[in-house]
This record gives structure tokens, sequence and C-alpha cells, in this order.
């Protein structure tokens, strides 16, 4: 009805107005058919709607159209756990700055089995050995000249990245520290940027080695390999091969600095054979010269105990200072200095690496003992 035209329906009124009841009481025959005219459409929607609703005998209620829902986006699960923070170790936060917002704990290392039980030169037959490193090198040449001139034979870690490397590499050789590569490696949290060229989880071993080509290309006579953060990194067995087989190539020996309680650096360098130390103690997390002189105090405890220990710290000015004065006062207390190489080369056994290290006295001590538990010396 709603679709009649305006013409239509005046002419149905003009035809109801003439219309005459043929009999007293019911409509004319113009009256029936405008009726039925109007009734039969109305009619035939009306059981239209009812078969649509009816469905083998049983009634549909139509269900209320809800509007679409857009869906929630899935949450994918990292894949690394979060690693345990520094925060539970006193004294142990690392600055933002240096390292990864959660580093790995000091680990605990502990010689094979067959070297269980003698774990400590006995007293007065060995000074304790400090391999003083300093990671993050090459950024400011003022500071590189400061560290190349401390008193003492120790190792400098060069990033391959910064401003003028080869040049600044060769003040700290001309000084006569030893050299290493601190290399870029990829961390856990991807706030953390390692730096171009790093070493990442997952990459091609093509990748790496041509990362680590030019990395060594530009740290010229690096004799080792430690890593710049690194957590996810080193924890990829895939990626520590890679970076292992090349390393077997050119003769080097890598160093953890054990960002990562996960790494599988260590296990990857004795599958290829070669030489392998881990960090003992950091000595700046924190930026304060008492903190720092803890810091060297527990490594002399660990040294004394264990014969060496791995001891990293990093170019700050405080830090510097510290040990520009902290090294004559250690010599003076029997405290001796080494490289990594001098340390990480020798053999396991703590006494017969120390005595190699300390003068001849001191070897023929570690020798008569050897012989008298089968040669090991241990």
């Amino acid at each position: 009805m709603a679709a009649m035209s305006w013409r239509s329906r005046f002419r149905i009124a003009r035809l109801v107005a003439r219309a005459r009841p043929s009999r007293p009481g019911r409509p004319c025959r113009y009256l029936k058919a405008v009726l039925a005219a109007v009734a039969v459409p109305v009619l035939v929607t009306a059981v239209g709607i009812g078969l649509s609703r009816w469905d083998g005998g049983t009634t549909v209620t139509p269900r209320p159209v809800e509007p679409t829902a857009i869906a929630a986006p899935r949450r994918v699960p990292e894949t690394t756990p979060r690693l345990p923070s520094y925060g539970a170790v006193p004294r142990l936060v690392l600055p933002g700055a240096l390292t990864e917002a959660e580093p790995a704990p000091i680990r605990a290392r502990s010689l094979p089995r067959e070297h269980a039980g003698r774990t400590s030169a006995p007293r007065g037959t060995a000074a304790p050995v400090i391999a003083l490193v300093i990671d993050d090198m090459g950024h400011n040449m003022e500071t590189v000249r400061r560290a190349a001139a401390l008193p003492a034979a120790m190792t400098l870690a060069f990033l391959p990245y910064v401003q003028d490397a080869p040049r600044r590499v060769a003040v700290a050789r001309e000084a006569g520290k030893e050299i290493f590569l601190h290399m870029p490696m990829e961390p856990a949290s991807p706030a953390f940027d390692p730096g171009p060229g790093a070493i990442r989880a997952g990459q091609p071993a093509a990748t790496i080695r041509a990362n680590l080509e030019a990395a060594l290309a530009r740290v010229p006579g690096a004799v080792g390999v430690n890593n710049h953060m690194g957590s996810r990194a080193t924890a990829d067995a895939g990626a520590m091969r890679a970076v292992m087989g090349l390393l077997r190539e050119r003769g080097l020996i890598y160093v953890d600095s054990w960002t990562s309680p996960r790494s599988v650096a260590e296990k990857t360098a004795r599958e290829a054979g070669i030489p392998f130390g881990g960090r003992d103690v950091f000595i700046d997390n924190l930026r304060d010269p008492a903190a720092i002189r803890r810091q060297l105090a527990l490594a002399e405890r660990r040294a004394r105990r264990r014969g060496t220990a791995i001891v990293i710290g990093h170019p700050h000015a405080v830090t510097l200072g510290v040990l520009e004065e902290w090294i004559p006062e250690a010599r003076a207390r029997g405290v001796r200095f080494a490289t990594l190489s001098a340390v990480v080369r020798q053999p396991r056994c703590p006494e017969a690496r120390t005595a190699a290290l300390c003068g001849p006295r001191e070897a023929r001590a570690v020798t008569v003992r050897a012989a008298a538990c089968g040669g090991t010396g241990c």
C-alpha cells in the first residue's frame, strides 16, 4: 500500500464515494473489489512471513543481530624467558649504558670432576694472579691512553665499530697491552642495541663468519674475543659453533663475560678445542670508588683461593682512577698481574697454571706435587 501512487488512491476514494448499496447493510460491488485488492497483498505477505518462521513444525525465534566484534590480537609468548636480575645480588647492579637490562648473576664455574677437591694452591707456593680486562675500549683516545698507561700486564677489549679503531688499538699495543675484540652480540632485550654488525641468534653461519671477520679486521692484533652484551646470542648453540669454528681457524681464544646463565660458549669452545676462560668478577657495577674497591678485594680473595681470577671493568674515569691507586697496593701484597691469554692458555689445574705464571721456584714445587698424584698436578 505504501507503494500505491496518489492517483490510484484518488480514484479508489472517488469510487467509494459514488458507491450505492444494492441492499441495506451490504457494501456495493465496487467496495468489494477495493477491499479484495487491498486484502489480498496483505494476506500473501502474512503467509510468507509465517512460512519463513516455520521449520519442520518448530517455530524459530530470530536472534538479535549483534554488532561484529573485532577480535583482540593474539599475544605471542616471548621466546626467551626473563633472566635473573642482578638486583637480588648485593652491589651487583650494572649500569644500563654498559650492559643489558637484566644481566645474569655471577656464575660459579667448577673444574672437571677429576680435578675436584684440589681447587686452590697451597699457601706459600704461588702468588695470586689477576687478569685485568677493560671492556668497551675505543670510544675516546684520551681514555685509551690512560688505560694503556696502567702499571700492570692486562688486556684491553676494543669495540670494532668505534671511530678510528685501528689507530686507537695501535696506541694500546705500543704500550704493551694485550688486545681483544669486544664482539657485539645480541642481548635478550630488544631495548638494547649491541651495535652494527652484531652476531645474532639464528643468523646463518656464513653471516656470523662475515661479521666476525670484519670485526677482527677493525681490531688488528687481537689474540682473542669476548662478548659485548650477548645474552641471547651466547645461548644459541648454532651461533656459538660458528664463532668458535672461525676462532679455531685463526688460533684465537674466547672469554665469556657470563651475561647469561644459559650461555653455551664454554661447551662449544671445548667442542671446538679452543682455549676458553670466563669472567669471575665485574668491578665497576656501581661507579663508586668504595664499591669498586670492594669488588677488587673480592677478586683478590678469589685469586688467592683459586690461583687466578679474571676481572672485568670498563673505561670510566672513576674505574681507571681506582686502578691507578690499587694496582701498586696489590703488588705490595704479593698479587701478580697477567694478560687474559696467559691465564686462559695455562693447564686447567690451578696449581700448575699459577706456578707457570709466577716463577721457577713455584714451578719446581708444583712439579714435585704433580709427580705424587699421577703426573696430573692436581
